[in-house]
């Protein structure tokens, strides 16, 4: 098994895992803001069929993508689109493909070069840029948990 290969078994796993999360709650709860200005599990799932296209293109274009206020708001309409679990789940599945694509056509070569992300303030190489929906995922699966026991659900989902 290659780097590639558990990289991209441990994405699709995050997947998986994120949605078996959000399936589990009523659907009143997908909505839920369970403070002022917190994003409901609705919204968290809309950035995370979104985000795999950042790595995507930070991995074909060797730069960051357009994180300008506008390209922000193009993002948010975008997302708001996705108006079920079943929908954000189908969008970041495509995109997870897209990711997977990316990363096995990346050349070997260059998976220790880095590039600079001006928000972490660092350089990362890229085969850290491709786990970053890996990590996103699992960051969110790690959110909805939280907001899975604030009404009750001690499962594991």
């Amino acid at each position: 098994m290659t780097s590639k290969d558990i990289i991209i078994r441990l994405t699709t796993d995050s997947v998986d895992s994120l949605f078996s999360n959000a399936r589990a709650m009523p659907v009143d709860r997908l909505t839920w803001e369970v403070a002022a200005g917190a994003r409901t599990p609705l919204q968290i799932l809309q950035e995370c069929a979104q985000a795999p296209m950042w790595a995507v293109k930070m991995l074909t274009d060797r730069a960051i993508p357009d994180f300008s206020p506008e390209a922000f708001q193009e993002a948010l309409s975008e997302r708001a689109q996705w108006d079920s679990v079943d929908l954000c789940e189908q969008v970041c599945r495509e995109r997870i493909q897209s990711l997977i694509e990316t990363i096995r056509d990346f050349p070997e070569e260059d998976m220790e070069k880095t590039l600079f992300l001006p928000f972490t303030h660092q350089d990362h190489p890229y085969w850290d840029l491709m786990m970053y929906p890996y990590w996103n995922n699992i960051w969110h699966t790690g959110q909805l948990a939280f907001v899975q026991t604030l009404y009750g659900d001690k499962d594991m989902h």
